[in-house]
């Protein structure tokens, strides 16, 4: 081999070394590009994630530098991520009170607090549960903020329903007793009202029997409020005038001293309706009124009348009939034609934010239509506003005389009530056993089970219950009308089997009979 072939194979050896060497090379820079590309687009996810958390995430240095933060510290604060890493984002916050997050004493203790936080940009008031860790040596802290104001919302009205509960226990005892009081004093005034007494003290018994039947519905509402539940349906028949005049007494002392309240009751028949569902309807619309009218002066008008079939006034969808018509009239701005096709909608409100729920005049809505009657409104901006309730007249069931010699079975463990209730049965000419003691009550029953026509008994009694003593006599007797009378607001419906009238304590003896009958 000559010279020229051992230095041309030398020179190949070479060329083919360095060009895998230079394979090698493009391997290794390809290898990490795709490393360095692989850690950019993980760290793009890893930021995406951090921001689509519903947690606060920042971490923090002793002197207030910000090292980083997810997008949601950015929107509590109203802010973009870029602006609130910017230092001058912190100088322009200095006078800032603390506010246990960004604006906190600087902390790493590794143990959770709870605090409470002003957004800037809508006045709300959150609650966090923040933790703060080392991160990066002790002089830098990563923070994890929780949102917890809906669950110590949750745990305020628990808190707020136990406390409730217990005053429902304390109130049904209470009213029990009271109701016991209040027995005596409307049964014997109603028998005085039907006696053979001068006019004028007929009437001042009337006003004594009027202020006991509304110290008992304030019973009533005690005891449905601190239950917490719905009253069961209290369908009776009252006039609207009376319940207009207690609404209005009550918004005289409870609205702004520059707006006055009027009534005009020019007379309507008996509706029958809730009382409390009634009064709440025409606070909400007196109330709405006060604070539609500008500056806190002006004036309500509440106007009673009837409205006969055939007027102008009931709305095609009511059945032609004889209404009692409620209007509520102010003489504030009025409402705009762009607002009063929507004021009956649920959750609409032209207040601001905080100041109303939106649901009032639904409400209110929703409970004239449950009683069959209709709600309209009549407005023009600078003329003032008028709602218009109607509600259909209730006949009057006439009272017709107890049948001679029925006999009724009357049990009561009270010995006041007891005695009243007794002599009201009397009055009206009933035959009566009246006992205390419900066994003894049984034993009469069963010896002879025709002996009685009806039996009255109260609920609340030692030994054996009044819907005990109810499913024990349909045992023996299953035709015989049982009428239970209560304190409490709601019984058990386990406790209404066997039972054909329920009524609440106090019972007047006009309400007692015509049930009865």
């Amino acid at each position: 081999m000559t010279e020229v072939d051992t230095l041309r194979d030398a020179f190949n050896r070479v060329i083919k070394s360095l060009t895998h060497a230079r394979e090698n090379m493009v391997g290794a820079v390809n290898q990490s590009r795709a490393a360095q590309d692989a850690e950019r687009e993980t760290r793009a996810l890893l930021g995406q994630l951090v921001d689509l958390v519903p947690y606060l995430i920042f971490a923090i240095k002793k002197d207030g530098v910000l090292l980083f933060a997810n997008q949601a510290v950015a929107d509590l604060y109203d802010t973009t991520v870029k602006d609130l890493l910017d230092p001058r984002f912190r100088a322009s916050q200095a006078d800032k009170e603390p506010d246990g997050l960004l604006f906190a004493p600087f902390s790493n203790s590794r143990e959770n607090e709870e605090v409470w936080h002003t957004r800037s940009d809508t006045g709300e008031t959150l609650r966090f549960l923040v933790t703060r860790v080392p991160y990066l040596g002790e002089d830098t802290a990563l923070v994890i903020g929780t949102d917890v104001t809906e669950e110590h919302r949750l745990q305020l009205q628990l808190q707020f329903s136990q406390r409730l509960e217990v005053i429902g226990t304390l109130a049904g005892g209470i009213a029990h007793d009271f109701n016991n009081l209040l027995t005596p004093i409307l049964g014997y005034t109603s028998m005085l009202i039907d006696s053979d007494l001068p006019a004028d003290v007929r009437d001042k018994l009337r006003a004594v029997e009027t202020a006991a039947e509304r110290a008992r519905d304030v019973v009533h509402q005690i005891l449905t409020f601190s239950r917490q539940q719905q009253a069961e349906p209290s369908r009776e028949l009252l006039n609207p005038g009376t319940v207009v005049e207690d609404a209005a007494a009550l918004m005289r002392a409870s609205i702004p001293a520059g707006v006055t309240v009027s009534v005009q009751d020019q007379g309507a028949g008996n509706v029958r309706a809730d009382p409390s569902q009634l009064h709440q309807v025409i606070v909400n619309l007196c109330t709405n009124a006060a604070q539609a009218i500008d500056g806190g002066v002006g004036h309500i008008e509440i106007r009673v009348s009837e409205v006969s079939p055939g007027s102008d006034l009931i709305p095609a969808q009511l059945a032609p009939a004889t209404y009692a018509c409620i209007e509520v009239h102010d003489d504030g701005p009025g409402i705009a034609s762009e607002v009063i096709n929507h004021i009956f909608e649920p959750f609409f409100t032209t207040k601001d934010v905080g100041e109303g729920s939106g649901l009032g005049l639904s409400v209110v809505h929703g409970i004239v239509t449950s009683h069959s009657g209709d709600i309209t409104v009549e407005s023009a901006p600078g003329a003032g506003t008028s709602f218009r309730v109607l509600l259909p007249l209730a006949s009057q069931p006439a009272e017709t005389a107890a049948i001679a010699n029925q006999h009724i079975l009357l049990v009561d463990d009270d010995e006041s009530v007891l005695r009243v209730t007794a002599e009201l049965l009397r009055h009206y000419n009933y035959r009566v056993t009246a006992l205390a003691d419900p066994r003894q009550a049984l034993e009469l029953i069963t010896s002879d089970p025709a002996a009685f026509d009806a039996v009255v008994t109260d609920h609340n009694m030692p030994e054996l219950t009044g819907a005990e003593l109810a499913t024990a006599v349909r045992a023996i007797r299953p035709d015989i009308p049982i009428i239970l009378i209560t304190g409490f607001a709601t019984v058990a419906a386990k406790d209404l089997d066997g039972i054909d009238h329920k009524l609440m304590k106090p019972v007047s003896g006009r309400e007692l009979t015509l049930v009865i009958q």
